[in-house]
């Protein structure tokens, strides 16, 4: 299967990983655990609006689990190789620049931080998602499967075992520490589509995301605006971590915040979205099922940043600086 660049480049992580191609491997999950079926008294997962900051979780001085209303409007998707958010990178998979229309959501402020996931972690005792949980309101079709259930942990002690997935760089720890504020990575597709449903809301699609990193008709070619990225708006690895310090805490780089106050679009963890992936023109085409990753981790730089970069991974892939950040309904 062709790999992105991207991925290519972060091919020297250290320690065991699940490659964007492939399952998880033995050691980070157990695969008695992957093929187990689902115990036929499961019980179902309830979701919540919000529960994940029961504990009052506070980050840069306001609530973790804050969500930004995010108006209805149209943006124009993707790069132009013309105008504003044109960018000599040789990347197909952005190309052709085209329309879409959002409808208005709420998306959270922050990145899902550790805090956040500690407490699904701790609520976890491998129930089921409930069939049709975290559609789109106007994508039928668009929520959970049944047969996904399958791809989660069927114990506590299984789902902790899969967050340590960076041979120690992750940031998960077992006890609650100094990393709480931090964003979540190693979680797969799966996972953080049950976290969002659980926390009472769902993964954004992909163009919602672009959406409120473009400031959608501004179409910024960085959630910021144009000026490049730099430690006060991002903080990609090069000369803005200490050795070995891969998060900082979210909310961080407030000089990076997207039109409607959402912060670390850019140089935190590349966040999963709602969407299989699908070519807009000239993209090459990938593996059946594989998602679509939006805003790039802090291991990269430069225009790998910018609002219209996309990725992409198999749903049961996971990564050091793969997370999520919810997107929630609003009433009319």
């Amino acid at each position: 299967m062709p790999i992105s660049a991207r991925h290519r480049a972060m091919a020297r992580v250290v320690g065991a990983f699940c490659v964007v191609a492939g399952g998880c491997s033995s050691s980070l999950f157990g695969e008695s655990e992957r093929e187990r079926p689902l115990p036929p008294d499961a019980e179902p997962l309830v979701p919540r609006q919000g529960q994940s900051c029961a504990a009052e979780l506070r980050c840069g001085g306001t609530s973790c689990c804050d969500s930004i209303a995010v108006p209805a409007g149209t943006l124009p998707m993707g790069r132009s190789l013309v105008g504003g958010d044109a960018f000599p990178v040789p990347n197909p998979e952005e190309l052709p620049e085209h329309p879409v229309a959002v409808e208005a959501y709420s998306l959270d402020r922050f990145e899902v931080t550790v805090g956040r996931f500690r407490a699904f972690v701790e609520s976890w005792r491998g129930q089921t998602i409930p069939e049709g949980a975290g559609a789109h309101p106007s994508l039928p079709g668009s929520g959970w499967r049944a047969e996904w259930n399958d791809h989660l942990p069927r114990t506590y002690e299984a789902l902790v075992g899969t967050l340590h997935c960076g041979a120690g760089d992750e940031p998960w720890t077992d006890v609650a520490a100094q990393n709480e504020d931090r964003p979540m990575g190693c979680l797969n597709w799966y996972e953080a589509f049950a976290f969002c449903v659980w926390d009472g809301g769902r993964l954004p699609t992909e163009a919602e995301w672009e959406y409120a990193a473009a400031g959608g008709e501004q179409n910024r070619v960085y959630p910021w605006g144009t000026l490049v990225a730099d430690c006060s708006r991002a903080a990609p690895l090069d000369g803005c971590h200490a050795p070995g310090d891969f998060f900082a805490p979210v909310g961080s780089h407030p000089g990076g915040a997207g039109l409607w106050g959402h912060q670390d679009f850019a140089g935190s963890v590349e966040e999963w979205t709602l969407d299989e992936w699908a070519p807009y023109a000239n993209a090459a085409p990938r593996p059946q099922g594989t998602k679509v990753l939006r805003g790039l981790g802090f291991w990269g730089g430069g225009g790998d940043m910018r609002s219209a970069d996309r990725g992409h991974a198999l749903p049961d892939a996971r990564y050091l600086r793969y997370g999520v950040r919810c997107a929630r309904d609003v009433t009319p």
